[in-house]
């Protein structure tokens, strides 16, 4: 177990590590399957052990969801929007996942009951069976009072747009935005 946790922490670090090479203002919030699942929701996505880790199933013909909050960091930079990148595979090799990111950015006193903004992706899944695939979705610029990204990600599986037949594994999901600049 202890390795298990270990390879996890590593491939974290790695994605982080990803996004900062390219732009040291780079921040990441990531959530791993576990830390999402959305337990006591009809249609949740299912929690499955997944090679050496777990992941969120999400069935093929049915819309199943997952949900994530973030606190956004005190550093974020509002001038420059956010994004949700999430990792996936499919147990087939052909066709398209209908995801669907709803995002509410909101301070601590607003309404959280509140329904969201709607962001849909259309992402080819790769020509491998199993092989990983990131997908990515632009949010707006947080507003200066703004503390928390509540973010849930559905599968819109009996839409037209989604051709894939198999089941799909959502690896993780993490919150990507910017870092104030800072000149020292």
């Amino acid at each position: 177990m202890k390795k298990l946790i270990l390879i996890f922490l590593i491939s974290l670090i790695l994605i982080g590590a990803y996004y900062r090479k390219n732009d040291p203002r780079t921040f990441v919030i990531q959530h791993g399957a576990t830390s999402i699942n959305p337990v006591g929701i009809a249609s949740g996505a299912t929690l499955v052990s997944y090679g050496i880790g777990v992941a969120l199933e999400y069935s093929n013909s049915v819309t199943d969801i997952a949900c994530a909050n973030y606190r956004l960091p005190q550093y974020v930079d509002i001038s420059e929007p956010l994004s949700i990148r999430i990792a996936f595979t499919s147990d087939t090799n052909t066709g398209n996942v209908l995801w669907r990111v709803a995002y509410l950015i909101t301070d601590y006193n607003d309404d959280m009951s509140a329904s969201g903004t709607d962001v849909d992706n259309a992402v080819t899944v790769s020509t491998t069976a199993d092989g990983y695939v990131g997908a990515l979705f632009t949010l707006p610029t947080p507003s200066s009072t703004d503390k928390v990204v509540q973010v849930r990600l559905s599968r819109i599986g009996g839409d037209a747009l989604d051709t894939n037949t198999g089941n799909v594994y959502m690896i993780g999901m993490s919150l990507v935005g910017k870092r104030f600049k800072c000149d020292l």
